[in-house]
């Protein structure tokens, strides 16, 4: 199978950004020109909030997008590399799952962790919605595994 379209959810987390560093070498090691899509999940605004304060929470939701997707381009060097960001409303596992079938991705690289830890202790985490939603290979990238292994 090759992995030539490679989606990477980030949500600004150490973890994310392991994710990004493991899709990087991946890709370095695979002759041609890859696809990386950085994919920002933010949960719905609701429908009561609207008008100046809705536009408002989608101005913050873009300029936080833009901060995240520049961490994370910061880390994908590799110079044949085709890199594409997308920004998507919903819930983060369906939404990672479902734009990965909408892209045509062949590989979806997350971290294990985000910055909602303590949600996902009481809903289940993101990472093992994904795993079980997913039409494609998910690579899990556990950067604790990493550190305490050293």
């Amino acid at each position: 199978m090759q992995f030539s379209n490679i989606l990477v959810p980030v949500d600004g987390s150490d973890d994310a950004l392991f994710a990004c560093r493991v899709a990087e070498q991946l890709t370095a090691a695979i002759p041609g020109k890859e696809t990386i899509t950085l994919l920002y999940c933010v949960d719905p605004i609701p429908a009561l909030i609207g008008g100046q304060q809705r536009a408002e929470l989608e101005a913050q939701h873009k300029a936080e997008s833009a901060q995240i997707f520049e961490a994370a381009r910061s880390l994908l060097q590799h110079s044949d590399l085709n890199l594409k960001t997308a920004f998507r409303y919903g819930a983060a596992g369906q939404t990672i799952a479902d734009t990965a079938t909408e892209l045509g991705c062949t590989l979806i690289i997350m971290g294990t962790r985000g910055r909602g830890e303590l949600k996902s202790l009481a809903l289940g985490s993101v990472s093992h919605d994904v795993l079980h939603k997913a039409d494609v290979p998910v690579l899990l990238a556990n950067k604790t595994y990493l550190q305490t292994r050293r």
